[in-house]
């Protein structure tokens, strides 16, 4: 129940100060990138070397596009993949400018196949860090030109050729599923979690003790997905200082005087590591290690 939390702590100790240079920004998110496309390329193979798939418009029922496992997680890893290509496409070093195309298409598969897994929390994580990125990288304009051009062919790209095959592909269940607006339990769970918090609010109900007080809300025993009203639970009010302690260093983290590229990279892995614990609390040790990466400093020389 603290590993995910525990490895926030290492990883914003462990990146807080430390300086590193452009391409080795470029390498460490292409090491975070490989592993990823492992699993899409895995994931893509089964799915079309597996004859007579039936799918629905629920993540659950449709586990053999994210090869078993929590199609949640799965699903955000392949959104990671998308957004820290995207990072790449502006950090890749001088002698590398070819594989912009390779790290483009990188994009485009780990979003079809992250929707594909009908868990909608992975693409929105990546669109909603892309975004958060670009609104400090158009201020470079030397980007904004690329930048541009790029959104309008990849939107259109997605939404007019491969989402639409994609829907074909699963009988329309995919359009459906990404039409639905509906928070899938969560809102419930969350509610269950204020009202424990309410109800003990100086230590909470202590750790991994929640899942019982959601019977109230969800009517049967869940697991926290909204880290925010887990922590506010499970800890009371320890959790809401830490809360606000990860407020602040966001806070910081916005107003901090850096280069457009700089901030970009910063500010959009911390806003993804946030929409990750915002439906999937810390399942993952990549939200923790995404959170301390934004505490480096990058040299662009």
């Amino acid at each position: 129940n603290l590993s995910g939390p525990f490895v926030l702590m290492l990883a914003s100790l462990y990146f807080s100060g430390l300086r590193v240079k452009k391409h080795e920004i470029f390498q460490i998110f292409l090491f975070i990138l490989i592993p990823i496309m492992s699993l899409v390329i895995l994931a893509s193979f089964t799915v079309f070397t597996t004859e007579d798939i039936i799918f629905t418009h629920a993540a659950v029922d449709n586990k053999i596009t994210s090869l078993g496992f929590a199609p949640n997680q799965v699903s955000a890893i392949m959104g990671l993949g998308a957004f820290v290509a995207f990072l790449c496409l502006f950090i890749v070093p001088s002698n590398l400018l070819m594989m912009r195309y390779v790290l483009i298409f990188c994009i485009i598969w780990c979003f079809s196949q992250s929707a594909l897994t009908f868990s909608r929390g992975g693409v929105y994580n990546a669109l909603g860090a892309i975004v958060a990125a670009s609104l400090y990288l158009i201020r470079d304009k030397k980007i904004t030109f690329y930048l541009f051009f790029g959104f309008i062919i990849t939107a259109l790209l997605l939404n007019f050729v491969i989402f639409p095959k994609l829907d074909e592909f699963t009988s329309g269940n995919l359009g459906k599923r990404f039409g639905n607006i509906d928070p899938t339990g969560r809102d419930d769970i969350a509610k269950a979690d204020l009202l424990i918090f309410q109800e003990h609010p100086l230590f909470g109900v202590g750790l991994g003790q929640s899942p019982e007080y959601h019977i109230l809300t969800f009517h049967k025993k869940a697991a926290s997905h909204t880290e925010p009203t887990r922590m506010l639970a499970e800890h009371g009010s320890f959790g809401l200082l830490a809360l606000l302690v990860l407020v602040l260093i966001l806070f910081s983290r916005l107003t901090r005087k850096t280069s457009p590229l700089e901030k970009a990279v910063i500010v959009s892995v911390t806003i993804w590591a946030f929409l990750y614990m915002g439906h999937a609390a810390m399942r993952l040790a990549a939200p923790a290690l995404l959170f301390g990466l934004g505490s480096i400093t990058l040299d662009e020389e």
